[in-house]
């Protein structure tokens, strides 16, 4: 189903847009797959040779193959394309989720096909032995998922499932080791932290959605773009109300302060979560918000006086990723 507005909105001064065709309509496998994944490894993932990692290997490298199919098609021949499946509504609001397929969207899909690829061969070997083996490929197979639900989301509603999904999975993956009073409170700081940001996101939702009449994000940007003196207050504390959620996902200052501690983790999270934080809120924001550059400014600086007053290299890479 093609949004007309969605292809207007993109294709404005530039060559015409394909559907995509089946590989845009089929899409939707690899935002599904890591959840069917994370089920069968968690029933069956201790019979398998390699106690499921097997299966958590073979979603993200189908989901990066997939994925660098769909930037090959939208380099060549340019798609623009959005699904929707209704499932129900509230008073005029419909409830519908599904998944955009565009150069934003398919970039974002391949980002995570490729650092999840990385990451999940690293921690194939590296977690060999380790105590949870099984679980903790569960987590990280639904940490893939609940980014792809993120990133492919065309509406408000799925955008904040997704993003409250990998809020979840950052809980379950920095406290592994849950054991260790350390990671068991690094996991809380991370999910506490990142809950108070989520407040402005929750507003900002509410703010855009009944500000816009809709819950269509495609519509909610070609409204904005197209009657913007209508909206231009509205449209503007909506997006500093999304950065505020960004910010904490991202660690921008002065909520940033989960990230160092999210080391306490096994490395390979350590890798994806700091590989994760940076596209996770910043990009999401970046079409809306004016003003990121300016904070985008200042975190790397702080980030900088924190690298010069520790002697910890786990933190000192950590605080890189400001």
């Amino acid at each position: 189903m093609v949004n007309q507005n969605f292809i207007n909105l993109l294709a404005e001064g530039k060559p015409e847009y394909t559907d995509g065709g089946v590989l845009a309509e089929f899409t939707w496998l690899i935002v599904v797959l890591p959840f069917l994944a994370a089920i069968l490894i968690t029933f069956f993932g201790k019979y398998l040779p390699l106690q499921g990692a097997e299966l958590a290997l073979g979603t993200v490298l189908f989901i990066f193959s997939y994925s660098a199919a769909l930037l090959y098609e939208h380099a060549t021949k340019g798609i623009a394309n959005e699904f929707f499946i209704n499932v129900g509504s509230i008073g005029s609001y419909d409830l519908e989720f599904g998944w955009v397929v565009d150069g934003l969207s398919i970039m974002m899909y391949f980002v995570v096909g490729t650092v999840s690829s990385l990451v999940f061969i690293y921690a194939t070997n590296y977690m060999q032995g380790e105590i949870r083996y099984t679980f903790f490929f569960t987590s990280l197979t639904l940490f893939a998922g609940s980014m792809l639900v993120l990133v492919s989301s065309p509406t408000l509603l799925q955008l904040l499932i997704g993003w409250e999904l990998v809020g979840v999975c950052s809980y379950l993956l920095i406290g592994h080791y849950w054991e260790k009073k350390e990671n068991s409170s690094a996991a809380m700081k991370a999910f506490i932290t990142n809950k108070i940001a989520d407040v402005g996101l929750m507003i900002g939702i509410i703010v855009l959605a009944l500000s816009t009449k809709t819950l269509r994000i495609s519509e909610i940007l070609y409204q904005s773009t197209h009657d913007y003196a209508d909206i231009k207050t509205v449209a503007y504390l909506g997006g500093v109300l999304l950065f505020i959620g960004a910010m904490g996902k991202s660690a921008q200052f002065p909520l940033h302060v989960w990230l160092p501690d999210a080391m306490a983790g096994p490395t390979p999270v350590s890798a994806l979560m700091h590989a994760a934080t940076w596209y996770r809120g910043c990009l999401s924001s970046w079409p809306h918000v004016s003003f990121l550059p300016r904070n985008g400014f200042t975190s790397p600086r702080y980030s900088s006086f924190i690298w010069s007053n520790n002697t910890s290299w786990s933190r000192i890479s950590c605080c890189s990723s400001g």
